[in-house]
């Protein structure tokens, strides 16, 4: 009876075409003849059936479900829930940019299905780009379990050296076992690359914020990384980006990243890059007039520089958020909007004051 039921299960779905560029191909797109929807029919090891098989019972919205499980002739099918979408690979093949909110949101939904295979004993092993699918609508699938494996408590080494080389941790080669915090560390990998094209041997990311975070979550020590996805998922939540301040996915011009620190230039949008160029180009006049036009009564030299930068130059860095001031500095980064609003309010009052307080000082001194 078994046989027959496998037997049917194969005939029901007939490929339609191949989803690897490998040979063998063990990953087809295929259809189901009696329902006509598609679906994904992958042929798996031996050793990785017991996985899928655990996964029959599981769903979460950034999993593609498990539909059906047979055997043919001594080898092992898997068919799995057809999404329509690409890798993150395949968006940094681009250099596609992303919104500093959107890579936040990848990573929250990674850590959600994390949590949750982490909690039935399963352990991915393998998180790399070519391995996250960005359905059409946005939603994160963790896919390919081809080398996971359950949480073995009476385990303290690995006895197979599988992984991706960069994202893979060290226990993955034999140092150790791997438990949740090996796909901690890949996760952290993960991050930087979608920060800065690159993996953490290569290039860290500028900001400290992060910085700090991917080399916790790729520390050699498993015990020094962050303990549970749930953990790594709070620290980011912290983080409250603008909502158009594009990262570079991939350094497709090496010398671009320093673009993204000045105003105007940020968002590549064409329209602000000519007001910005308009405004460097005022304030490098004004720099100009500052230090040649002809002095006035007391005035000296001195005197127009401080005031042009208490009065002009300060002041337009406090706006403009120069050199993105409000990420490097602890005490902005858990702000809301309105409350950095107000403090930037308050900076410039303090910039205003310092530029009067030198004239009364001047007046008073040195009339």
């Amino acid at each position: 009876m078994e046989n027959l039921k496998n037997s049917y299960l194969d005939y029901n779905y007939t490929v339609l075409a191949p989803l690897q560029d490998k040979n063998p191909c063990t990953t087809y797109l295929v259809k189901n003849a009696s329902s006509g929807t598609l679906a994904v029919k992958k042929q798996v090891s031996g050793a990785q059936f017991p996985v899928y098989q655990k996964m029959t019972i599981l769903g979460h919205p950034n999993l593609a479900q498990v539909l059906d499980l047979y055997t043919v002739e001594g080898n092992y099918y898997v068919i799995e829930e057809y999404v329509s979408g690409e890798t993150l690979a395949q968006k940094l093949e681009r250099a596609e940019y992303m919104q500093e909110q959107q890579i936040l949101s990848y990573m929250a939904q990674l850590c959600s299905v994390l949590s949750y295979l982490h909690s039935h004993k399963i352990i991915h092993r393998d998180i790399t780009p070519g391995n996250i699918l960005i359905s059409t609508d946005a939603v994160l699938k963790l896919i390919d379990f081809d080398i996971s494996r359950t949480k073995k408590e009476d385990r303290n080494q690995d006895t197979t050296i599988l992984g991706t080389a960069g994202f893979a941790a060290p226990e993955q080669f034999g140092f150790g076992q791997t438990d949740e915090r090996t796909d901690i560390y890949a996760a952290g990998v993960l991050l930087n690359v979608l920060l800065t094209g690159a993996l953490p041997a290569q290039k860290l990311p500028q900001e400290l914020f992060y910085r700090r975070i991917v080399e916790r979550c790729t520390a050699i020590d498993p015990d020094a990384r962050y303990q549970t996805a749930r953990a790594l998922a709070d620290v980011l939540d912290r983080r409250t980006p603008p909502s158009e301040v594009p990262f570079l996915a991939k350094d497709a011009v090496p010398d671009a990243g320093w673009i993204r620190f000045f105003p105007g230039f940020r968002t590549r949008k064409p329209w602000k890059m000519v007001v910005g160029a308009f405004g460097y180009m005022l304030l490098i006049y004004i720099g100009y007039r500052t230090a040649t036009a002809p002095l006035s009564g007391s005035n000296t030299r001195f005197d127009m520089w401080l005031y042009s930068i208490w009065f002009l130059y300060v002041p337009w860095a406090i706006v403009t958020d120069w050199g993105y001031y409000t990420k490097y500095f602890p005490m902005f980064r858990n702000m809301s909007g309105a409350k950095l609003t107000a403090v930037k309010a308050g900076l410039l009052f303090l910039s205003f004051s310092a530029c009067i307080f030198f004239l009364i000082l001047q007046l008073l001194f040195f009339p």
